[in-house]
């Protein structure tokens, strides 16, 4: 990435910054907790948010995929040419169960600002697919780009237990 590329893509960050910021509050707000079962359907909204991210961003073949247990989130963008190397954007969708809540300084599903940081920590779920993908596909010029993209989002950040 050229320094303007890089610039542009920062300069966008920034303008774009209370959108985003109001789109992951969305996406925090949901209580995708994979290991509660009264919590499947939340589980499947937070797949389906993912999806439509995905698919706003211009990534093609979006598909909430069935397994085991909760759905996995694929979707590529392959369009730089077979010899082109492809960026795996790989995460998780689920979060692990909030309580004891009385810990929380705040409802854990409505995300506040402060210092910086919106929410529950989030760097770990919500930065691969969230972040990274929205400034990089900032523009039509950011898209014709020298790699291909695949995202495989799941929904069990503890896949090998018996209960996912």
């Amino acid at each position: 990435m050229t320094n303007d590329a890089r610039q542009q893509a920062l300069d966008y960050a920034h303008q774009n910054r209370e959108r985003f910021l109001e789109e992951l509050k969305d996406f925090l707000a949901i209580p995708s907790i994979s290991t509660s079962p009264e919590h499947a359907a939340d589980v499947r909204r937070a797949a389906e948010w993912v999806a439509g991210q995905l698919s706003a961003l211009g990534m093609d073949n979006v598909q909430i995929m069935p397994t085991g247990g909760h759905p996995v989130v694929y979707a590529e963008q392959l369009k730089a040419g077979k010899d082109a190397p492809t960026v795996l954007i790989y995460g998780h969708y689920d979060i692990q169960p909030v309580d004891p809540l009385e810990l929380w300084k705040s409802d854990p599903f409505k995300a506040e600002v402060r210092d910086e940081e919106a929410g529950r920590p989030i760097l770990k779920r919500d930065a691969p697919f969230a972040i990274v993908p929205r400034v990089a596909g900032q523009d039509d010029a950011c898209r014709e780009q020298a790699v291909d993209t695949e995202a495989w989002i799941h929904g069990c950040q503890v896949p090998h237990r018996p209960d996912h």
